[in-house]
């Protein structure tokens, strides 16, 4: 997704997004906890937020 940037800013990856058909947010999130990942819900949306381990915002989102 491409979002616009204030006048001046400079152009940035803030996250990638991946959607998943029958994503199952709980389910995820459990099995990156176990992997010592912390991830945080996405509010109003079925989707969660992680960094990898470069520091990149991963975002997984319930698809069609």
């Amino acid at each position: 997704m491409l979002e616009p940037v204030q006048s001046g800013a400079k152009p940035a990856i803030a996250r990638v997004s991946v959607k998943i058909a029958g994503f199952d947010t709980w389910a995820v999130a459990d099995k990156l906890k176990k992997l010592n990942v912390e991830a945080m819900p996405v509010p109003g949306e079925k989707a969660l937020r992680f960094n990898d381990p470069k520091g990149f915002t991963i975002e997984l989102t319930a698809g069609v």
